[in-house]
């Protein structure tokens, strides 16, 4: 059923998101390997435009692994026994999530070359000058900050189903 409102709608997508955290090892996986190399372009001090390319390449991966695990979830509803279309969905979805992955590293390789020579001495200067925030750092104290509340509203809105409290009124 069609989410009556944009809040519905909102909560929903944090589902999805909770979801996939939940049963996609590779979601975690890629999440655990996004903020090392967001921390590494943090010390490093990457410019900003670099900051945002490098951003976009991780996202590209996390929302090629979100909608790879949807096409395998619609395909097992459809067909627990083998087919060889159910096969080849599955195969391409996931071939979509390699190419972003090996775009993404080339990438990085491209962000972060000129960059390696100046890694011990950025991880000293961190711990021993503070200064401002960089963008990076601030990015992601963000996405932290977003992660932690959508854990929230995915509880709250998953012991509204439990309890059947507001039934009606989610959409879905």
């Amino acid at each position: 059923m069609k989410n009556r409102n944009l809040w519905a709608s909102f909560i929903a997508a944090l589902n999805g998101v909770r979801q996939a955290w939940i049963e996609g090892t590779n979601v975690r996986l890629m999440v655990l390997l996004a903020y090392g190399i967001l921390l590494l372009a943090a010390w490093l001090g990457i410019r900003a435009i670099e900051a945002a390319i490098l951003m976009l390449a991780i996202s590209s991966v996390f929302v090629a692994e979100m909608i790879n695990t949807s096409i395998e979830t619609v395909v097992d509803m459809v067909t627990k026994d083998y087919h060889p279309l159910a096969r080849k969905a599955k195969d391409i979805a996931a071939g979509g999530v390699l190419a972003a992955s090996v775009i993404s590293i080339g990438i990085g390789v491209a962000i972060f070359l000129p960059y390696m020579d100046r890694i011990p001495g950025a991880i000293i200067q961190r711990f021993t000058r503070p200064d401002a925030l960089t963008v990076l750092e601030l990015g992601v104290a963000a996405t932290l900050a977003l992660a932690w509340i959508a854990s929230l509203m995915s509880r709250a809105s998953w012991v509204r189903v439990k309890t059947g409290a507001g039934e009606g009124r989610r959409g879905y």
